[in-house]
């Protein structure tokens, strides 16, 4: 790592500038494989004619498994201006991820069930923080902070070894983790009998996909009936099932010669979207034919779940996509310095009470209601859901509300 404050060099001649900073930095890190990778698996089995206990293979292991090793370098600066009144910091960071350790399973052929872990894949992860603290008003009775922050992450599979067992969610140029879909172009109903709960004769296009585009199969490509996407197994890339952007905002005002501190923390997320069975579920269990847009390139679409992409109703590929863009209230909250001379009589030294509360307050949300009209948990609440192997994403903790009072003495 090195930093270089251009701001001490003689050449500096910018006065509203008091300091200037670069900075970069290089790293390598590693990730072993599971401890039993490497070495064959045993299990108890029942011995011949069953009278004594035995052992037999139960899964062969990987001795070629490798570690798997990460490079970053990340760069950026701080600045400071305006008799420090304004301070900011930008990074950038890049990841490179090679023989990444993903878990692969066995061909029936090799007699065991399960899979094995190998060195089959490379990762790039890429993306930049940035935060701005404003100092606007700094009085003996009254001081006003801003401060401003976001960051953005990305990343792609970049490379997955042909012995590899790719999936919708599981290929070559697709953000890990990701949610997938299936976009709707148009469907023609030619069934005399429109009331009709199973209809029939049914003809559904959907989006083929756009191979070129940078975040793998996306949106954008020829429109074709859905029974070849079907075929094909081809899902296009909805977006990441992480956070793209990350943005907050957090104020703090300071009244009665900075005896008193009231703050507060607001924060966005974009960029997410969540896959779960549970969204839209009223939507096709009720078998209607009107779908929103948000599946379709048109304004509205006519489908019968039992027929929506030829595939059985209840489909959860066709069902529970959503973004989970969303501002919150994050905290909000006071801090109070007892003076002196409310508590000296009382042999301490100092004294505060501070009250906080957080996650108080969903502020705003993309997406409120599903397509049943049903309101969708909230997006912190619920896990990412796929029913296909590769990809699992979960185990978050929820947003849990709360309210603290806490009193500080010393004396």
């Amino acid at each position: 790592s090195g930093t270089w404050t251009i701001s001490e060099e003689n050449f500096w001649g910018i006065d509203q500038i008091n300091s200037l900073r670069v900075r970069t930095a290089w790293g390598a890190a590693g990730r072993q494989p599971g401890t039993f990778s490497r070495t064959p698996q045993y299990q108890v089995a029942t011995g011949p004619g069953g009278a004594a206990p035995a052992i037999r293979l139960a899964s062969p292991g990987n001795v070629n498994v490798g570690p798997e090793t990460s490079q970053e370098w990340e760069g950026g600066f701080d600045i400071a201006f305006l008799d420090d009144r304004v301070f900011g910091e930008f990074t950038f960071f890049k990841q490179w991820v090679q023989d990444a350790i993903v878990r692969t399973d066995l061909a029936p052929s090799e007699g065991f069930t399960g899979g094995i872990e190998a060195n089959l894949g490379s990762l790039e992860n890429w993306g930049w923080e940035a935060s701005l603290d404003w100092t606007i008003l700094d009085t003996d009775g009254l001081g006003l902070n801003l401060r401003v922050s976001g960051d953005h992450t990305a990343n792609k599979i970049s490379y997955l070894d042909p012995l590899a067992d790719t999936d919708v969610n599981f290929k070559e140029g697709y953000f890990f983790p990701n949610v997938v879909f299936t976009i709707t172009d148009s469907s023609k109903f030619t069934d005399p009998n429109p009331d009709s709960v199973y209809v029939s004769g049914l003809t559904t296009y959907c989006d083929f996909g756009d191979p070129l585009s940078p975040e793998g199969l996306a949106r954008g490509g020829p429109s074709v009936p859905c029974s070849v996407t079907n075929a094909a197994d081809q899902e296009l890339m909805a977006a990441a099932a992480f956070p793209a952007y990350t943005w907050s905002i957090a104020p703090t005002v300071r009244l009665m010669q900075n005896q008193l501190e009231i703050y507060a923390l607001a924060e966005g997320s974009y960029g997410r979207w969540l896959a779960n069975i549970d969204v839209d579920g009223r939507g096709t269990s009720s078998q209607s034919r009107y779908v929103s847009g948000s599946n379709s390139r048109q304004s509205s679409i006519f489908t019968d779940g039992n027929w929506y992409g030829s595939r059985q109703q209840r489909d959860e590929r066709y069902t529970g996509r959503y973004s989970a863009d969303f501002w919150k209230l994050r905290e909000v909250g006071a801090r109070y310095q007892i003076p002196q001379s409310a508590v000296g009589s009382l042999g301490i030294d100092r004294a505060s009470l501070s009250l906080s509360m957080t996650n108080v307050w969903t502020i705003w949300r993309r997406q409120w209601r599903d397509r049943g009209n049903v309101r969708i948990p909230d997006v912190e609440t619920v896990a990412a859901y796929s029913n296909e192997p590769n990809f699992t994403y979960g185990g978050e903790f929820p947003g849990i509300a709360a309210f603290n009072m806490n009193l500080r003495v010393s004396f």
